[in-house]
Parts: C-alpha cells; sequence; structure tokens
C-alpha cells in the first residue's frame, strides 16, 4: 500500500515538475516577445526621432548618383519660376528621413533670364515621398578671391556663371589650368569637379569646385571651391581655397 502511495506521490510530482517547467517556458517566452518588441519600438522610435548633423558626400563627381538625381528630379517636377539644374550632390542628413542637399544652377524663365547659384534642400520622408525642404542662395563671391586685394588685380567685370554643367563642366583647358595650379600643393589629393564662373581681370580668375581628400591614414574629405588666376603669359597659380560647410545652410 505504501509502494502504491509512494509510487502516485513521485508521479504527481513528476507531472508538477513537468507542468512547472512548461509555465517557465511560457513566461519566459512571452517575457522575450515583449521585451523584442519594447526593444523593435524603441529602435524605430530611435530611428524616427535621430537628428544628426550633415554628412559630406566624400565622392563628388561631375554627374549626380543615378539615385540623387531621381529623388531631385521628381522633387521639382512642380517646382515653377526657375530652372533648376544640379551641379553637384553635396551631402546627407538623417532626420525622420533624409534631406538631401544639392548646388544647382538656378535660371529664372522671366524675359530677362538670370542665373544663379542656390543649395536645395530635398526631403524624403520614411516612405520615400520627396518633396523640397528650402532653396537658398548660394553667393559664390562669399568663396572666391579671399586672400586677394581685387583693386590690386583690375578686375573688369563680375563673377560670370558657366553655362555649362554635368560631364562637360570643365573642358581639357580648364582642366590643364587646375592640374598646374595645384600640383604644388602637398598633403591633400585635391580633383576638379565643375567650372562654376570666370571673372575677366588682367588676364582671368577661374571658380572651380573641387574635393580634397588628406593623404593620412585616416583620410578627411572637403568641398571646396578654387580661385585660380591665369595672367596674360599662361602662368597660373591658386589664389584661395574655401571650403563649402554645409551646416551653413541649416535653417
Amino acid at each position: 500500500m505504501n509502494n502504491e502511495v509512494t509510487n502516485k506521490v513521485n508521479k504527481n510530482r513528476k507531472i508538477y515538475i513537468i507542468i512547472a517547467i512548461i509555465l517557465c517556458i511560457i513566461c519566459f517566452g512571452i517575457g522575450y516577445i515583449i521585451s523584442t518588441s519594447k526593444h523593435i519600438e524603441t529602435t524605430k522610435e530611435k530611428e524616427i526621432t535621430k537628428v544628426g548633423g550633415w554628412e559630406l558626400n566624400t565622392i563628388v563627381t561631375n554627374t549626380i548618383p543615378s539615385d540623387k538625381e531621381k529623388i531631385f528630379k521628381k522633387a521639382i517636377e512642380k517646382y515653377t519660376g526657375a530652372e533648376l539644374e544640379p551641379i553637384a550632390y553635396l551631402g546627407y542628413q538623417v532626420v525622420s528621413g533624409t534631406n538631401h542637399m544639392y548646388l544647382v544652377k538656378s535660371t529664372t524663365t522671366t524675359k530677362e533670364a538670370k542665373t544663379t547659384f542656390k543649395v536645395v534642400i530635398v526631403y524624403q520622408n520614411l516612405k520615400k515621398e520627396v518633396e523640397i525642404k528650402d532653396i537658398k542662395d548660394f553667393n559664390i563671391e562669399k568663396y572666391v578671391n579671399k586672400d586677394i586685394d581685387l583693386s590690386k588685380e583690375e578686375a573688369t567685370g563680375a563673377w560670370e556663371v558657366s553655362n555649362v554643367a554635368g560631364e562637360n563642366s570643365l573642358n581639357k583647358e580648364e582642366k590643364e589650368i587646375f592640374k598646374k595650379a595645384t600640383e604644388e600643393l602637398t598633403g591633400v589629393n585635391y580633383k576638379p569637379v565643375a567650372l562654376l564662373a570666370t571673372q575677366v581681370v588682367s588676364g582671368k580668375n577661374y571658380a572651380i569646385l573641387a574635393t580634397g581628400e588628406t593623404v593620412t591614414k585616416e583620410p578627411t574629405y572637403a568641398i571646396s571651391i578654387f580661385t585660380i588666376y591665369k595672367d596674360l603669359n599662361d602662368n597660373v597659380e591658386t589664389i584661395s581655397i574655401a571650403n563649402i560647410n554645409l551646416a551653413d545652410f541649416n535653417e
């Protein structure tokens, strides 16, 4: 009799243990699911609310990356008042989505067309919908002739915006001028991107958009505007180098 009771007790004990184990597994699973769910929600919330500084495009070229070009074209579909032609994709900023910054040529569609430079910021939300967030003036005179007195240079004309952009924005002669003017600059590899404007002086000034990469173990990058002077004897020199700070175009 005692054996039967003992066996019964042991059997019940095993059942209780199994049930306890199952309950523990269930509780652990529910806790894990809730914890994971909260983690996912928190991560998503961080992604949505995350606000960062501008990230410089380190590989600016004379053509806009195709995906960034599509974003730009879609954003300006309904824009009127001026023709906007992208020159360079400058960088991006992570917000609740992404802000994209472009340097563009803006030509008014009025009878007396006027061409100037603008910075266009395009916002792309998490659903990939895009819109123009802001258009700001890009005053090239803030970036050129930083180290010379124009009165000594006998300037005879204002800066004239180049009428060419994209792949043909620098011809062979202008590329050679840039190469000559930068060949003695050490510590940084400079690459020309586009001719922005020219100015007639006792010779000619060139404003050229370029990228710079330091020749260090951990390189730093810059997007710059070179002022290069070519005299009447075809001698060339770099007059100034001014970096573009994307944060200058924040709201």
